[in-house]
């Protein structure tokens, strides 16, 4: 790609998210219908509009007392006093103000961002009998998206992938209250039922209400091919099996919902060059420019189609995929992947 080709791809980009930023799911669907000329009215004004409500009642008042000032300076045939200059100077002091607080932000954001990575459990643990690749991307610099691999001892591993409830920095801390209870609890904790029917049971008393996580929660011993799961609300897990992929029954209620969970344990046996695979709904509602989803049957496709690659490179290939299909739509939703391939012993 060529230097003016990713400057347009980055104008277009930049431009693709002022319409996820400011404009709302009924708007966007209403911008389908129109033709060229009224949705450039619209999309404009829309745009103009998302904006003003995010300010501050201070700078919304500014913007519009600059704008008035403009339009009286370019109907006006002349006046001693310089509207247009004044105009521009408050959208300045605007501009400067807001680019402060995101800059304040950003940070605290890059901040959060380090502790986060710092949380992720490595990419490639070396486990005989098993190939394991791990990855969890932000759709934003924090996200709310949990994964991490545990050793428990003797010989023995525990794998947990979730779903915060919401997004960004609150998102970003449940998952790291989620996170830190999970290892808290398992010491104490007779079976994966348990710890799971625990964890709520914290979560929901000192989480935030309405507030709640999906989890899948896993154990699995080295040169052994069992795992045993538990499922709070996730999507199914899939296991590929020669060119059949099967998708695994859904779990119970999520951590948080109710005060009581009982989540069913399952035992499941995964033979040699069998992958098993844990993702977030980041991978399937990955959005392309015109709002269509990569969807579950895409996601099977490729799965398919690089079944006999390891780990890490299958994982790799679904990511490129991925990013071919969206193009250069931002993100929509954190995404990550647990990806375990079972070796011969």
């Amino acid at each position: 790609m060529s230097s003016r080709q990713k400057k347009q791809s980055k104008i277009k980009g930049d431009l693709h998210s002022l319409k996820e930023f400011y404009i709302d799911d009924s708007q966007k669907e209403r911008i389908q219908k129109m033709g060229k000329v009224r949705r450039w009215f619209n999309y404009t004004w829309w745009v103009f509009k998302g904006m003003i409500n995010k300010l501050t009642h201070t700078r919304r008042i500014m913007v519009i007392v600059a704008t008035i000032f403009i339009l009286i300076e370019v109907n006006a045939d002349s006046t001693s006093f310089d509207f247009d200059f004044w105009g521009y100077v408050i959208l300045i002091i605007v501009l400067m103000l807001e680019l402060k607080d995101k800059l304040l932000a950003k940070d605290e954001l890059q901040a959060g961002r380090a502790i986060q990575e710092a949380l992720l459990p490595i990419k490639n643990p070396k486990i005989p009998g098993w190939d394991i690749w791990l990855y969890s991307q932000p759709a934003n610099d924090v996200g709310g998206d949990l994964i991490d691999f545990i050793e428990i001892g003797n010989s023995k591993y525990a794998i947990t992938l979730g779903d915060v409830s919401g997004k960004g920095l609150p998102a970003a801390l449940l998952m790291a209250k989620l996170q830190s209870t999970i290892k808290a609890v398992i010491p104490f904790s007779k079976s994966n039922h348990d710890l799971m029917k625990k964890v709520n049971e914290i979560f929901y008393k000192y989480g935030l209400k309405k507030n709640f996580a999906s989890l899948v929660y896993l154990t699995f011993e080295q040169n052994s091919n069992k795992i045993k799961l538990v499922n709070a609300g996730h999507l199914p897990p899939l296991i590929i099996k020669s060119d059949k992929i099967e998708e695994l029954p859904r779990g119970g209620p999520a951590i948080g919902l109710l005060p009581n969970l009982e989540a069913s344990e399952h035992s499941l046996e995964i033979n040699d060059n069998e992958v098993f695979i844990i993702y977030s709904d980041g991978v399937t509602e990955s959005r392309n420019e015109t709002e269509q989803f990569f969807g579950l049957e895409k996601f099977k496709e490729y799965l398919r189609k690089y079944r006999n690659l390891s780990a890490e490179n299958l994982g790799e290939k679904i990511l490129l995929n991925i990013s071919r299909f969206i193009g250069n739509t931002l993100p929509y939703d954190d995404l990550s992947m647990i990806i375990l391939r079972k070796t011969k012993q």
